[in-house]
Order: structure tokens, then C-alpha cells, then sequence
């Protein structure tokens, strides 16, 4: 659903195939990006380079 959203699907074809309410939509993506966020933290922590977090995080 997050990758269809970032690729430009709307808002209103999501809610209706996922059957979301109106914010599910919004507070799914923002805890997406705080995951991507805390993989990016740990991935930096360990030293291990992994540009495609920082891809993915643009997107959204």
C-alpha cells in the first residue's frame, strides 16, 4: 500500500481497496518512515552502509 502510495496512486482508490479509514493512510506511511528511520540509526550504529533506506525514505 506505501509503495503504491509513493508511486502517485490516489488517495481515494487506496482507502477503497484497503478499506482504510481516512488517516490510516497518513499514520501508516509516517510509521513506515520511522522504521526506515531506526534501520538507517542501527544500519549507521553497526557500520554498515545501506543506501537503498535513504532511497526509500526519500519516496515517501
Amino acid at each position: 500500500m506505501v509503495v503504491e502510495w509513493s508511486e502517485g496512486e490516489s488517495i481515494e482508490t487506496l482507502v477503497e481497496r484497503y478499506r482504510l479509514g481516512p488517516g490510516d493512510l497518513d499514520s501508516r506511511v509516517e510509521r513506515a518512515d520511522w522504521l526506515l528511520g531506526a534501520a538507517d540509526a542501527l544500519a549507521a550504529v553497526l557500520g554498515i552502509e545501506f543506501s537503498a533506506i535513504s532511497r526509500v525514505r526519500e519516496r515517501l
